[in-house]
């Protein structure tokens, strides 16, 4: 069974705009007069991830064996 893969870029990067769109609507909100609603920060965060993670050329990361 094999549970674990290697790990994809996709994800990663997908991840991190995800988190990025998140962390401007927090700036947003916090440093202006602007309210945003959750579902305008929850869909634009969906999309900004979705979008990234589709053009971001598909890597897998090469898994090593750990010898501790």
């Amino acid at each position: 069974m094999d549970v674990l893969k290697a790990p994809s870029s996709t994800i990663t990067w997908a991840t991190l705009a995800g988190l990025g769109m998140a962390a401007m609507w927090g700036g947003v909100d916090t440093f202006t007069a602007f309210d945003p609603s959750t579902s305008l920060v929850g869909s634009t965060v969906a999309l900004a991830s979705g979008i990234v993670g589709k053009l971001v050329p598909e890597r897998r990361y090469k898994m090593v064996a750990r010898t501790a």
